[in-house]
């Protein structure tokens, strides 16, 4: 075999990798195990799937910044960007812009370019969402903030068992390769902001009562994305 044939082989491999990502536990599946047939086919080794891919993986590292909704910073979209960047191995860095006299509070998701890709889909997709039912449901802010953290504890909760699962279905090899894109993630991140500043997320719910509705809610929302060109496919969360 040459050493073109090997490389395009590796480079299938490492495609049915990341399609082992999915939430889609079937396609997940499939992809597995279709991954360590080839793997054992041309007898190739985890360390020549990982010396290639952390060459690849370096370069398919991005970054993505959203404007926050409105002018002033709301913690639960932060604590909702934070869950789902944890969900889809990314890392989230709060960072602001000013406008003029203005000033824009953001969010920026760093990680592999799908990941990244799935964040901002998420989070646009669920702070419209969980603002919009909050304005319907309450008209005071504190009242609307309380469920909005309700409903991102309880989406946090749903990101977190999805991942949980994912994670069962992985084998050594998909293992390893995130833990080498976890740290390609982590070089960017450093690289980008060299004098980060840590900062704990706290969130009080001012009305309880609200707080528990939206935790209810959370459950009935549905997430669904298309992964494939012709829609036909769904990426599902929860």
């Amino acid at each position: 075999m040459t050493q073109l044939e090997l490389d395009k082989i590796i480079d299938k491999i490492q495609k049915l990798i990341a399609l082992s990502a999915s939430p889609v536990e079937a396609e997940a599946k499939l992809a597995m195990d279709k991954a360590g047939e080839l793997m054992a086919k041309y007898e190739i080794s985890i360390a020549e799937i990982r010396e290639a891919s952390g060459k690849s993986i370096n370069s398919e590292i991005e970054s993505i910044t959203i404007d926050g909704i409105g002018e002033t910073r709301r913690t639960w979209e932060d604590l909702l960007g934070l869950a789902i960047s944890n969900a889809f191995d990314s890392q989230i860095i709060m960072t602001s812009r000013y406008e003029g006299y203005t000033k824009q509070w953001q969010i920026c998701f760093i990680g592999h370019k799908n990941d990244v890709e799935l964040c901002v889909y998420f989070h646009k997709f669920l702070r419209r969402h969980t603002w919009g039912m909050a304005r319907t449901t309450f008209s005071k802010k504190k009242d609307q903030d309380s469920y909005c953290y309700g409903i991102v504890d309880t989406l946090k909760e749903r990101l977190e068992e999805m991942y949980k699962k994912k994670q069962q279905m992985m084998d050594s090899t998909c293992t390893a390769l995130v833990v080498t894109k976890k740290g390609a993630v982590d070089l960017k991140m450093n690289q980008m902001f060299p004098n980060l500043r840590l900062k704990n997320l706290n969130a009080h719910a001012k009305n309880w009562n609200a707080y528990q509705k939206g935790t209810k809610d959370g459950h009935d929302i549905n997430i669904s994305r298309p992964i494939s060109n012709n829609n036909r496919q769904s990426a599902q969360l929860g």
